[in-house]
């Protein structure tokens, strides 16, 4: 069996020292280009992995057989290229994680049939190494057993709920049951998905959507594919989502926001394992394991009739909450340790270490963008080169630092304020939360985006006011 790369094919590696990387990461990078092939290196080196140089399809062959990398790093003359040659090595039972660099325009789904993940051009060094980093951080286990990766355990946790849903987690992975999670936005749902997906034995893809994020008319060709002239602009034959997870895992986030005709049809594929593409007069199989997720409860959308109450049995075989993180705090230094490491390795900047009377206050913080926004927290301070207090404190109008949790949540307002300015304010703060993302924030206040559009819209007519 191939091993791991090892540092002496390595030709250039910014001068890191291997002896304090004992779990660095292989990275083989076939880039025929000279001009890119430099800079994809130098955005490589960053990422405090092996990396070494392949110049042509012959030369990468070669290094394949040798020793087979964690990651394979791929940038030919098109995507039809790469997939051709992915498909070679394939066929010759390598099977490196692949990220394929997309020429500018290219369609992500010629190269997505085969490769684990894709990046269009243009891109910057830091999305180059956050979607390295992403891949590597689901590399096989090392043979004692360990995880090797640079990026951490992705369910850091102290706490004893989350700890109780690893264990569940770690339990139902090996099998093929759908699972469905539930929780707040932001609470890691996406994260746990691909934690199940790696300790199952299913060597497919992983392969995450997200149903509100789609238009409804083209939901069924992401998930199914199509046939060539099956609607306006379909040039060609193009494989779904479920193709290409074929063995592996299809992450429908978001389910809820699902078109009622969509869920009929994946409802059908749920019970026969076979799909339809759009145009396509015969049926394909699939061998796909479905996990779902949601921010709403799904027992009330049946009850409002919309969510087929056969599909809600059909998904929620085995069901997870992700509790939000104002009711884990213990979970705060951990998961702060965990993104300052990430970071410090994608940014190349000093890691964050708070001090205990800091992160006793930062535990008083209700953080309503929970995992997420703590992520974003962390690499904010570490970018401006301030402490997260001060950062939380620059950011947030309503300061909730000095109170407990308790009086967080009923007294998150003055007792002077009117209904209509508790409604304005909290708007006006889970729309900075979700970054001025009308729709996501819409959802969020379970309104319509139009009523949230009406409102701000009547505001800003009014005569300018602070809102702190």
């Amino acid at each position: 069996m191939p091993g791991r790369l090892n540092t002496a094919q390595t030709p250039s590696d910014s001068g890191h020292d291997n002896g304090t990387q004992p779990c660095r990461a292989g990275i083989l990078l076939l880039a025929p280009d000279a001009g890119l092939r430099a800079f994809l290196h130098r955005a490589l080196a960053a990422c405090h992995a092996d990396i070494v140089i392949a110049e042509s399809l012959d030369d990468a062959q070669r290094r394949l057989h040798r020793k087979v990398p964690d990651l394979l790093v791929l940038s030919l003359a098109s995507a039809e290229a790469a997939a051709s040659w992915l498909n070679r090595i394939h066929a010759a039972g390598l099977r490196p994680p692949s990220l394929v660099i997309l020429s500018p325009g290219e369609s992500v789904h010629t190269a997505s049939r085969v490769a684990d993940g894709n990046l269009p051009m243009p891109f910057s060094a830091e999305q180059l190494q956050e979607a390295v980093l992403q891949r590597l951080k689901c590399r096989p286990e090392s043979h004692d057993g360990t995880r090797s990766g640079i990026s951490g355990d992705p369910l850091v946790s102290d706490s004893a709920s989350m700890q109780t849903i690893r264990s569940m987690a770690e339990r139902v992975a090996p099998g093929n049951t759908t699972v469905l999670l539930d929780g707040e936005s932001g609470t890691g749902k996406e994260i746990l998905a691909a934690f199940i997906h790696q300790r199952s034995r299913r060597r497919g893809a992983f392969a995450p959507i997200n149903c509100s994020a789609i238009s409804p008319d083209l939901l069924e060709s992401e998930l199914f594919g199509h046939v060539r002239g099956a609607f306006t602009g379909a040039m060609q034959n193009r494989d779904g989502l479920f193709v290409h997870a074929h063995g592996g895992t299809v992450f429908l986030d978001e389910i809820g926001d699902m078109p009622p005709d969509m869920q009929a049809k994946l409802l059908r594929v749920l019970e026969e394992r076979r799909i339809r593409p759009v145009g396509a007069e015969r049926e394909i199989p699939v061998d796909v394991r479905i996990i779902a997720a949601t921010n709403r409860s799904l027992g009330n959308e049946v009850a409002a009739g919309r969510f087929r109450e056969d599909l809600f049995y059909r998904i929620n075989v085995l069901r997870l909450q992700l509790p939000p993180l104002r009711e884990r705090p213990s979970d705060l230094p951990a998961l702060i340790g965990l993104f300052s490491h990430q970071l410090s390795t994608r940014l190349g900047l000093p890691a964050l270490v708070p001090e205990e009377p800091e992160l006793v206050q930062l535990q008083r913080y209700h953080w309503p963008g929970n995992v997420r926004e703590v992520k974003n927290m962390v690499e904010r301070a570490m970018v401006l080169g301030q402490s997260l207090s001060e950062c939380l404190y620059e950011t947030q109008p309503l300061q909730q630092f000095g109170r407990s949790r308790e009086q967080a949540s009923t007294q998150g307002y003055p007792d002077d304020f009117t209904l209509a300015e508790v409604e304005r304010r909290h708007i006006l703060q889970v729309l900075k939360t979700c970054k001025d993302n009308k729709s996501e924030a819409a959802r969020r206040l379970q309104v319509s985006r139009k009523t949230l559009e009406r409102k701000l819209k009547a505001w800003a007519a009014e005569s300018p006011r602070s809102t702190d």
